[in-house]
Formats: structure tokens, sequence, C-alpha cells
């Protein structure tokens, strides 16, 4: 990487931590909640095989992470009709955020947590009641926030985060992590159960490594991830059929696409057994 590659990706990097929000408040909306007498909003969902509308409208759902895959996936429990949705990401809007995540021209520089489910709002038609908590997921817990979901989806752009969710919820609470290669051209869903493996087990070399802001990005793997990622959070809450705890895919096709279990690690310092 060259000099002028590098200054400028430091100086986005400063400029973002510079603008994060000083508030900690979090933003409450309610989305639209549509009724009809002919037919239920959901009604194709609920044909397919395994789903039950009736948990999803009494899921609680965390998702740590507002960015490209987060917004995704947020939007898709919207429409779903999740009963409760928590967002929590500190980040701030960027122009350089609007080709791919749930953000407008009016929301730069404003929280990515508040702006996403002020910007969901019309996306539903069950009324779900979400929360933006404008706090990195690390801080939150830090500062006292308690979050007590039925299931949590990790969509952060880094591995401390990844981390910091596995560590605090492994064992109670089942996650869906998500994550996109460095070159926009793949990625992968992983499934931690209550039980081994855990995310460790999957990723022995995730540590506490930062974002990088100046990666390549773009919108099409980021709707095959949030895609993949909503399926297996169906699984997880209903009788949707999953065979893998792993599911891999490159859109170039250079590696295959993979959808495997994962053995627990003797080793994980979190399951190691």
């Amino acid at each position: 990487m060259s000099n002028n590659s590098t200054n400028g990706s430091t100086s986005l990097k400063n400029r973002l931590e510079t603008q994060a929000p000083e508030s900690t408040t979090p933003e409450r909306v309610t989305a639209t909640e549509v009724t009809h007498q002919d037919v239920a909003v959901t009604d194709r969902q609920e044909r397919i095989a395994g789903f039950d509308q009736s948990v999803i409208d009494d899921a609680s759902i965390l998702v740590v992470g507002a960015g490209g895959i987060g917004g995704e996936i947020a939007e898709g429990l919207v429409r779903k009709g999740v009963g409760e949705l928590t967002i929590c990401d500190e980040d701030i809007v960027d122009a350089s955020n609007l080709n791919r995540q749930k953000f407008h021209v009016d929301d730069i520089d404003a929280n990515k947590a508040t702006s996403l489910v002020q910007n969901l709002a019309d996306h539903g038609t069950t009324g779900t009641t979400m929360v933006g908590i404008p706090q990195h997921f690390q801080d939150a817990i830090a500062t006292g926030t308690e979050f007590d979901p039925d299931l949590v989806i990790c969509a952060p752009d880094n591995d401390a985060a990844r981390v910091a969710v596995a560590d605090q919820f492994h064992g109670s609470v089942p996650v869906v992590f998500t994550g996109l290669d460095s070159e926009a051209n793949g990625g992968y869903v992983f499934v931690q159960s209550t039980e081994a493996p855990c995310f460790r087990c999957y990723r022995p070399g995730a540590n506490a490594g930062g974002a990088c802001p100046a990666a390549p990005a773009v919108v099409d793997p980021t709707k095959v991830v949030s895609g993949i990622a909503l399926y297996a959070a169906d699984t997880v809450l209903m009788d949707r059929y999953r065979e893998w705890d792993a599911f891999e895919f490159y859109l170039s096709g250079v590696l295959p696409t993979t959808a495997v279990e994962v053995p627990q690690r003797a080793d994980c310092p979190d399951c190691g057994g």
C-alpha cells in the first residue's frame, strides 16, 4: 500500500472517531403497523415449511453493528415482523457508506444505530419496537447496559466486537455471526448455539483486530451474507431446517461455496473440552 493510501486510511479513521456522537441516549422507534381485512401481510412467509410467525412476533433480537450487513439484516427482521429489535453501534454515517447501507444524505455525520431505527420505521408492517443504542457493544456492556435477547446477530466490521459478543453470550444466548472478506468478494455466516462449538472454534485466529475503514465494500456480498444470516436466524428461533454451523461463499467462484458442521476445538479458550 502506498504512503498516500495509508495516510488517507488513517485520516478517515481519525475523522470517524472524532465524529462519534457524545450522547449515548438510545433512540426508540415503533415501526409501521399494517392491517388488511383480506390477507395478513405476513401470509406468504407463513406458508414456508417450519416458519412460525408467532415466534417472530414475540422475539427480541439484538443486532450488533448498524452498517452494511447489520442494516440489511435489521430491515429483513422488521419486514418479517420481529417483536423487538435493538441495534447497537457507535459509528457515524459517512458519505462512503451510502452505496450499500440503509442511510440517506441527510444522515451523514449522525449516529448509525439511531439513524437506522428511524429509517426502518416505514419498512415494518407489524409494529416492531426498535431501539438504537449509539455505543459500541463493548462500551455498552462496560457502562452497565443489560441485554436480554432471544437471539443475537453479530454484524460488525471487526473481530474485536465479534470476540466480545462471543464471550458475552457463550452458553446463554444463540448468536449468528457474519463477516465479509477484505476484497468484497465473499463472506461467512456462523451459528453459535448455547453449546459447543463456539465462534472461537470456527475462527481460532480471531483476535482484537480493529476495523479497516478504507477496505473495498459493495452491496453485492452484503446482500448475500445478510440473506443467509436471516435464514440462519429463523432456524435458531423456529423449525426451519439447517444442517450447517458455518456457511461460506465466494462470488467469483475462486473457492467453492461450503456449508459445514464445525468441530469443537480441544484448545478453544471458551469451550475447549
